[in-house]
């Protein structure tokens, strides 16, 4: 069994690819993939420490575009860490974040609500600054009383300090990750909230759907397994865990995929880059 979706300290999570290594090979689980927001930065240590403990890793990412005012977030697996079109498309999301970021800064202190920069560098340790980053400062200095009302109020979608995200094109990344050898997922589809964004992804040639998420219902997975299976996409699983225990209860490992579809991803990837 495999969780094939995790976040580390090299994006929004707040453990150490040593801290998941750990709690992965603890659980007798045969492998996992690391999943950063727009960053592979974490990787190579994640590649050694598999090897330390003989688990099977996966490299991954998640990107980030908005689609029709929608956010949505697409994973890569078997990234090739070396490969230029994927580290452009990086270097380009990583930009878009900051300037966002900047952005939403701004708007904060027009509404008297200061974030100094060493502030942020307190609760993003590596290079990638996310909301979920400037909400927990909200709920620190008092200003919200929980991650959801930074969001609900300040950060989201009808906030008053949202920003729109400069977004790269889905299709662009779908094709570079493709191209790359790797095997392209749309991440928790039920967070989208409009399936028609959906179909339009599987129309435009995404390898899977994830049809089992932390965040899912099961109507939701009910759902997706069954649009998945309608179009013949690979069926991913993963914890989306950042880390955080919430409800006494810590994701990691607890969502995890089989064996089946491992191989189809792994099939996949072979033909992408053997040509066999």
């Amino acid at each position: 069994m495999y969780d094939l979706h995790l976040h580390s300290i090299y994006s929004d999570g707040i453990n150490t690819v040593d801290d998941i290594v750990k709690n992965i090979f603890n659980l007798n689980l045969q492998g996992f993939s690391l999943t950063d927001h727009d960053t592979i930065n974490g990787i190579k240590e994640a590649i050694e420490l598999s090897k330390k403990y003989k688990l099977d890793f996966i490299p991954g990412v998640e990107f980030s575009v908005t689609i029709d005012n929608k956010e949505v977030h697409i994973l890569g697996y078997y990234i090739d860490i070396h490969n230029k079109d994927i580290n452009d498309l990086i270097k380009i999301a990583k930009e878009n974040r900051i300037i966002r970021t900047k952005k939403i800064i701004e708007k904060l202190s027009n509404l008297n609500i200061n974030i100094r920069q060493d502030e942020i560098e307190q609760y993003s340790s590596k290079d990638i600054v996310s909301r979920s980053h400037l909400a927990q400062i909200l709920v620190d200095k008092k200003i919200c009383s929980s991650i959801k009302e930074a969001f609900e109020k300040y950060l989201g979608n009808d906030g008053l300090a949202y920003v729109k995200k400069t977004s790269i094109s889905y299709t662009d990344i779908i094709n570079t990750i493709k191209k790359s050898g790797g095997v392209s997922i749309l991440a928790h589809p039920g967070d989208i909230g409009d399936d028609s964004i959906v179909y339009d992804i599987i129309m435009n040639g995404i390898d899977g759907l994830e049809i089992i998420n932390s965040k899912h219902s099961l109507e939701q997975i009910e759902k997706y397994y069954n649009i998945s299976s309608k179009f013949n996409l690979i069926q991913t699983c993963g914890s989306d865990c950042h880390g955080k225990v919430i409800n006494n209860y810590k994701y990691i490992g607890k969502f995890t995929l089989n064996n089946k579809n491992i191989k189809r991803i792994k099939a996949l990837h072979k033909i992408r880059t053997r040509g066999i």
